[in-house]
């Protein structure tokens, strides 16, 4: 801005700041610190990292005091300018950034994840796990060897919304909930696949007969398992054999129900190998 619109080299940097600091905080606690105490954020009753996280905020106080936001509203700062300083931005951030690569904890991805989806968090961690909250509170769980299974993908698009407002269920997250964590973290195989239940599947299957077709399809073709994948319309079916699973696919496929996929359960390391380079960006 400095440049672009001879503007006072203070004034610019006070446009940008309160963002800069709401974003780096956490790469300094020190220094964050010691400006927290001259900026009068208290030292008792918050944690490290909450007064870190308070200078942002002062500073933002500060520009209303001394009546800064008032002169940086009056400022006009057309697209073309905007641009021009989110070129130059780029160009000099992306070799910073090259230079001090720092990767995501899995934590991170999966708070930027559940942005997407409440399912994405899990993505970041790969393997048998146990996903609580919203889907970003993702618990590693033994390994489950699961490498016989069939999907059955229904002609039928399910819509999401219309099958949660079907489902009509209490929270999920009631005084039972112990009892569920503790029984889906101690199963074992073959335990595991009487264990399986989808809520949205009584419902969902009513609700679309090519769905409940291509369940159908799959228990009479010999699966030791069959359950929905999360909303449908998929349908995902457990085999003891690569032999009963390539049996089934045959029947399933004379069938006409759906697209049919042979595919397998991935366990952690696997499915880090299969990331490839991508696998790097996942630490802790």
């Amino acid at each position: 801005l400095g440049i672009h619109k001879n503007w006072h080299h203070g004034l610019t940097i006070a446009i940008f700041l309160p963002a800069i600091l709401e974003k780096s905080w956490e790469a300094d606690l020190p220094t964050f610190n010691r400006l927290a105490t001259a900026l009068g954020v208290p030292e008792t009753g918050l944690s490290v990292g909450a007064r870190a996280r308070n200078v942002a905020g002062k500073v933002r106080e500060l520009m209303e005091v001394t009546g800064l936001n008032a002169q940086i509203a009056q400022l006009s700062i057309t697209r073309a300018i905007a641009d021009a300083i989110v070129d130059d931005a780029t160009t000099y951030l992306r070799a910073l950034v090259d230079r001090h690569v720092k990767p995501f904890s899995r934590e991170e991805l999966a708070e930027i994840g559940a942005a997407l989806g409440a399912d994405v968090p899990f993505f970041f961690f790969g393997g048998t796990a146990l996903a609580t909250g919203t889907g970003t509170a993702i618990e590693p769980l033994k390994e489950i060897d699961a490498p016989w299974l069939l999907i059955v993908a229904p002609p039928v698009a399910v819509s999401t919304a219309r099958a949660y407002a079907a489902l009509n269920a209490p929270p999920l997250t009631n005084g039972k909930l112990g009892n569920i964590l503790s029984v889906s973290r101690k199963i074992e195989m073959p335990e595991w696949q009487t264990f399986l239940r989808n809520d949205f599947e009584p419902t969902v299957r009513r609700s679309y007969p090519e769905v409940e077709r291509a369940y159908a399809a799959l228990q009479r073709a010999g699966a030791r398992a069959v359950v929905l994948s999360g909303s449908g319309a998929s349908v995902v079916g457990i085999f003891d054999t690569e032999r009963d699973r390539a049996r089934a696919a045959a029947r399933i496929l004379s069938e006409a129900v759906g697209d049919v996929i042979a595919c397998a359960a991935l366990g952690r390391a696997e499915y880090s190998r299969k990331l490839g380079e991508c696998a790097a960006l996942l630490h802790g």
